[in-house]
């Protein structure tokens, strides 16, 4: 008999960490006959991956944040007939509402639930974390949800992330984008200041009068401030927005950036020592868990323009250093985090359940 697993997630966007994660889960279990995949979300600009996956996607409306109390009832109606009518054996959410209606409709029944936390989070703490069990992606999380939350540590496991690529294209080479005789910062993520973009915007200005560079940067709409910054030298920083064929830039670029102020864990970090690049991060959550600072990357103190100039500058001089940064981030998740491990450690989760 297959387990039937409803996975509920907002805001399916190409931008988005959770987004990738789970696009990443439903190719694992695309053709496994043990499963039926199903996934409920409110929308996204990335759906249309899902189109050739073996995955039944609805749309239900709801939010992120208080508004979602006033779609309550009716969300809770319409996935009480949905996973009646499916005969749903287990719901896999990845965000605190969805989680606090399938416990709901666990009390009344025959379901298993199961969380992803992704983010590091305070609020709410009487309607959090309920789920049988709780999958945290890094120790970081782990950690913010045990001295947060009163949680039984023996309910959560920690699963970091894994870097999943599908082949799309040929590529983009730096000369279709006008810079093959510069050096390439990247940046993939969400455009926002807790992001830490502003730090990595203000950098930059400070070290291009010195040195041949190009930013780029893809991800989703820019805040006024990250916008104001931009615009100040749209030549040399260029802002493709939300793509999904982000293997490309990988390739092309020449120094991997994360300079967020708060970090879970970080896919961006991960998906940069699968390509083999030099990165730098900020000592921010989930980055310092993972990386060893000059052994397989460089980090800087969180919110520190001087620091991460520095930083950039150290790996655009030292070539030595940079290659070996990134060959050892490169073996780090190619002997960590794989597909295969995360695929025995999860569906032995759901199996338990």
């Amino acid at each position: 008999m297959k387990i039937k697993v409803l996975h509920i997630s907002p805001d399916f966007n190409y931008s988005c960490g959770v987004s990738k994660y789970i696009y990443s889960l439903l190719n694992i279990f695309n053709n496994d006959d043990n499963y039926e995949m199903h996934f409920i979300t409110n929308g996204g600009n990335s759906l249309e991956r899902l189109k050739d996956l073996n995955v039944k996607v609805s749309i239900m409306k709801f939010e992120t944040g208080l508004k979602n109390f006033l779609y309550y009832y009716s969300n809770k109606n319409y996935l009480n007939k949905y996973i009646r009518e499916n005969k749903i054996n287990l719901i896999h959410t990845h965000h605190r509402y969805p989680e606090f209606l399938a416990y709901r409709l666990s009390l009344k029944n025959d379901i298993k639930t199961i969380t992803t936390a992704h983010s590091i989070v305070k609020k709410y703490k009487n309607i959090s974390f309920k789920s049988e069990r709780i999958i945290a992606v890094s120790e970081t999380v782990k950690k913010n949800i045990l001295q947060n939350f009163n949680i039984d540590e023996n309910k959560i496991e920690v699963l970091y992330n894994f870097p999943f690529f599908k082949p799309l294209s040929n590529g983009i080479s730096k000369s279709d984008l006008g810079i093959e005789n510069k050096k390439v910062l990247l940046y993939i993520g969400r455009m926002l200041k807790d992001k830490g973009v502003d730090i990595l915007l203000r950098s930059f200005n400070d070290l291009k009068g010195k040195y041949n560079l190009s930013l780029v940067l893809i991800g989703s709409k820019m805040d006024k401030d990250i916008s104001k910054l931009y615009q100040s030298d749209k030549k040399n920083i260029l802002f493709l927005g939300e793509i999904e064929d982000v293997a490309s830039y990988y390739k092309l670029s020449d120094v991997v950036i994360l300079p967020t102020l708060n970090e879970p864990f970080g896919l961006t970090m991960v998906e940069a020592g699968y390509f083999n690049k030099p990165f730098i991060g900020s000592n921010s959550g989930g980055i310092s868990e993972f990386i060893t600072s000059n052994k397989e990357g460089l980090l800087f103190k969180k919110g520190d323009v001087h620091e991460l100039s520095l930083k950039i500058e150290t790996l655009l001089n030292d070539s030595v250093l940079s290659s070996k940064i990134a060959n050892n981030l490169h073996n780090k998740v190619l002997n960590n985090l794989s597909i295969d491990k995360y695929y025995q450690s999860l569906t032995y989760i759901y199996k338990n359940l």
